[in-house]
């Protein structure tokens, strides 16, 4: 591609009418390579280098519900609650069909004290996983934590 074909296409990224991925002609499978790599370094505990990674990748597709919930999950590891709270509620956006991200949003507005709106996305989550998955093990610690703050606002 030319300087000034990559000009036009750079624009129309910053316009929302077309994904860098696509500008970069990066294949899914290489998307999904480095997506699997980023969710390997957070299971093991490298967030750091998960966090640069999914960082890069929703760079690359915007409108990646899963980069942008897996990048909540990893800051709210490293302890930044805000961020984690602000990639949570940008996946909802993307897609509010994913029990997980109500279900991480829900844990943070629990941690933040803001316990009203916080067992409102549990109780959400737990809807989502009972028509979707219900024997999820998230669904049981959902479930558990539900039961957790009932038990202690008796």
């Amino acid at each position: 591609m030319t300087e000034p074909n990559l000009e036009k296409e750079l624009a129309l990224v910053f316009e929302g009418k077309k994904q860098l991925k696509d500008v970069l002609d990066l294949g899914a499978g290489r998307l999904e390579l480095l997506t699997e790599l980023a969710y390997l370094y957070f299971e093991e505990g490298r967030y750091d280098e998960a966090r640069v990674l999914f960082e890069g990748l929703m760079a690359l597709d915007m409108g990646n519900a899963y980069h942008c919930r897996a990048l909540g999950a990893v800051v709210q590891r490293l302890g930044q609650l805000d961020a984690a709270l602000r990639y949570y509620q940008r996946a909802l956006k993307l897609n509010d069909q994913e029990p997980e991200t109500w279900a991480n949003l829900g844990e943070v507005l629990l941690i933040q004290g803001n316990a009203e709106q916080g067992l409102a996305h549990l109780e959400r989550a737990d809807q989502l996983y009972r028509s979707q998955q219900p024997h999820a093990p998230q669904r049981r610690r959902v479930q558990a934590i539900l039961r957790t703050y009932r038990r202690v606002t008796q």
